[in-house]
């Protein structure tokens, strides 16, 4: 079953992406790069690194297509598809700011680990081994809201930083901090 979501995401990705390059060869900017970042939540934080596809529709408005994979207790990752609103900053011609929102795909697998979560009723951190996404697997969907800003080094790479809040279809939040560098081609 696994393995089959995750066949199913890539195939997703590839159309998007072929879909976002088939049209922006007729008008807009295009950028690929990478991210790292970290999330939080639900007691367990991990690391990640990424891809992501930038395509500008207009002057103001981005759409982006990312893949991260995390690692920490357990093991999952994100598809995302998140469009931008591009705003810049008065005498900070370089600077670009935007709030985020779209929609994100998770997959998680069963790495035996051991999730810890604040119980309010004792008021101290204890350990939870049976929860869902500690052990077992699944798939699990949710909508991404933040802001970010990329600062423009040449022509051609900007880095930015990025602040996203996914929250789940199934009450499983997550908190992403993320840096990244893009390449426009």
């Amino acid at each position: 079953m696994k393995k089959n979501v995750f066949k199913v995401a890539t195939v997703i990705v590839a159309l998007v992406m072929i879909g976002f390059s088939a049209y922006a060869q007729e008008a807009g900017e295009m950028a690929a790069g990478g991210n790292i970042g970290i999330s939080a939540g639900e007691g367990v934080t991990n690391f990640g690194i990424g891809a992501k596809f930038q395509y500008n529709v207009t002057k103001e408005i981005r759409g982006e297509g990312s893949f991260t994979y995390f690692l920490g207790d357990f093991n999952y990752w994100d598809l995302s598809v998140n469009g931008h609103y591009l705003t810049g900053i008065p005498n900070v011609p370089l600077l670009k700011v935007y709030p985020l929102a779209g929609l994100s795909l998770n997959g998680f697998g069963g790495g035996g680990g051991v999730v810890e979560y604040y119980n309010s009723d004792t008021g101290k951190w204890e350990k939870d081994s049976d929860d869902d996404y500690s052990s077992g697997s699944g798939t699990t969907f949710g909508i991404n809201l933040g802001a970010g800003a990329d600062y423009k080094l040449t022509d051609k790479i900007s880095v930015g930083a990025e602040l996203k809040y996914r929250i789940g279809f199934d009450d499983w939040n997550r908190f992403g901090i993320f840096a990244g560098v893009v390449y426009k081609f």
